[in-house]
């Protein structure tokens, strides 16, 4: 009777933590932050809308569930920062539908992450089919924005994993070396999108 009561109990919280992983990959989380431009004020309004880990999902046709939430908020800029794709079901046309909403809400800027290292077959076809769709690839490039005579420099950086480095300090040090390729003034705005900025401090 005890064992069939721990495995009972073992089912059940197995279920508890399948289900809450299922409601984690599938639900939309929404995070809002404000940041102070007083040094830039012509970038005061400034909005732009972040999407990361999408995985393939799906939000209702065509991605309209996601598309409507982010057009509501009215960006001037749509950041993707990596794994657009999810290296256990790779399926570029899912991912190209949200891209194909979405570019006609505001301009798309896209960076890779550990995932899309991963199908490095379906990774090129994603990119040719997002370059020819106007999304701007600026993985490890940087360009430049303009908003009310202000400019921004929106640089980009790969996944750590395009380089197979191992070792957390070992992915920071490579993180900070290929920002320190891109090429900025500080007394501009720069804004640098990353799947996993955390590698690295932020001065």
């Amino acid at each position: 009777m005890k064992s069939k009561k721990i495995l009972t109990i073992g089912i059940v919280f197995f279920l508890l933590i399948y289900g809450w992983m299922l409601y984690q990959n599938k639900a939309l989380g929404i995070t809002e932050y404000e940041i102070d431009c007083s040094f830039h004020p012509g970038l005061d309004g400034f909005t732009i809308v972040q999407i990361s880990d999408f995985h393939n999902e799906e939000f209702g046709e065509n991605q309209q569930k996601i598309i409507e939430k982010v057009a509501a908020f009215n960006p001037d800029m749509i950041a993707i920062t990596g794994d657009f794709i999810d290296c256990r079901n790779p399926n570029v046309e899912i991912a190209m539908e949200f891209i194909i909403g979405a570019v006609e809400i505001a301009d798309v800027y896209y960076v890779p992450g550990n995932h899309e290292r991963w199908v490095q077959k379906e990774y090129k076809k994603l990119c040719q089919q997002m370059s020819e769709a106007g999304v701007h690839l600026i993985a490890n490039h940087v360009e430049i924005v303009s908003y009310n005579g202000e400019k921004i420099l929106c640089m980009g950086i790969e996944d750590p994993d395009f380089y197979n480095v191992m070792g957390a300090e070992a992915e920071k040090e490579t993180a900070r070396s290929n920002i320190e390729k891109l090429q900025y003034a500080e007394e501009d705005f720069s804004l640098l999108l990353s799947h996993r900025p955390e590698l690295f401090d932020v001065y």
